[in-house]
């Protein structure tokens, strides 16, 4: 993982299918040649948005579209049994999932593109994209599914980006931007926000998804960044659900900190546990772990607690897919996604 201790970058975000020459993202050499003619319909069309805690606008592109159920391409159908189901047709899954330094290998996106499709995930919050046509091909692979990508840049031109990707039959999304552009000391990759809507007439609720991933290392300096970052983010969602009227707002990601080591940088969540519930607090209780090298739970899902009250009886599982399937660590990522079930 970049340990810098300044980035600087662009503060736009795309949809995936959009031209990548319009994102202004540097030109890659994955897959390059296949994925540009498959994946690069016109945009639908560009929208300046501005937010207080960006402190410049940022561009959001419409839903080009990629993927639905004809997507695909020359891939094959993923896999539905590589791993065992975590998602039901009864249930919507949300997950946070850093994908190391995505792709690792070749076959990565294939690999990954069976286990969310094994998992039966809706909505995955991804960390660690470090190829934007690696992942398309990852989103191309899937069906019925789409993807947003967050187009920050370190200062020298790499990134380590956060996206999602959803399931299009049952997840729309709307005002996709970048937060905290001008806090590159705390927040070395912007928080990736989206308005998400999760089905459609009656039934339907929305909510806010704060993607994250905070500063890595064990250095001083390092914990100190991700404790500041904390204390920003708490100021936000308290200004949204006090100020704005968001009171459904869900914050998830690689937090790089454990509930017990790491118990500052969580503080002024705990600290106001009447309106914040980690629900990742019962996992680190029963011994769950999702960085598997050093066997902690670094990346964890907190939420409003006006989103608890809409949504009763979620809980939140940490499949063990480095057990479940051979070479998981060497092929796909080093952390296991963190899995939230919500009754439909």
């Amino acid at each position: 993982m970049p340990n810098a201790t300044s980035e600087t970058g662009h503060g736009s975000v795309f949809l995936l299918g959009a031209s990548l020459s319009l994102c202004r993202l540097p030109a890659l050499s994955y897959r390059m040649q296949t994925l540009v003619a498959a994946l690069a319909p016109a945009l639908a069309g560009l929208v300046l948005a501005s937010l207080p805690a960006c402190r410049e606008p940022v561009e959001a592109s419409a839903d080009a579209g990629l993927g639905g159920d004809d997507a695909g391409g020359d891939y094959p159908e993923p896999r539905h049994d590589l791993v065992p189901s975590v998602g039901s047709d009864s249930t919507f899954e949300l997950a946070t999932w850093n994908i190391e330094n995505f792709p690792k290998t070749g076959s990565t996106p294939a690999v990954v593109a069976d286990l969310i499709t094994s998992l039966d995930i809706d909505m995955l919050a991804m960390e660690e994209v470090q190829d934007i046509d690696a992942f398309n091909e990852l989103v191309a692979r899937l069906r019925g599914y789409t993807g947003v990508l967050s187009s920050h840049t370190y200062g020298d031109g790499t990134y380590q980006k956060v996206g999602y990707i959803y399931r299009t039959s049952l997840v729309s999304t709307s005002g996709t931007f970048l937060l905290f552009t001008a806090n590159g000391f705390e927040f070395p990759r912007p928080v990736l926000k989206v308005d998400v809507t999760v089905g459609s007439g009656a039934s339907a609720f929305s909510y806010t998804s704060l993607a994250l991933h905070l500063k890595a290392g064990s250095g001083g300096q390092d914990a100190q960044r991700r404790e500041e970052a904390v204390v920003i983010l708490e100021d936000y969602l308290r200004t949204a659900v006090d100020g704005n009227g968001l009171d459904t707002v869900v914050a998830l990601g690689d937090f790089n900190a454990t509930l017990d080591n790491g118990a500052s940088v969580f503080a002024p969540l705990t600290a106001a546990s009447d309106r914040y519930d980690i629900h990742t607090s019962g996992n680190f209780s029963a011994g769950d772990i999702s960085f598997v090298p050093s066997s902690v739970l670094l990346d964890h899902i907190v939420t409003t607690t006006a989103f608890d009250d809409a949504h009763p009886g979620s809980t939140t599982v940490i499949p063990r897919l480095d057990m479940q399937m051979t070479g998981y660590v060497s092929q796909v990522s080093d952390h296991l996604p963190v899995i939230m079930r919500m009754p439909l």
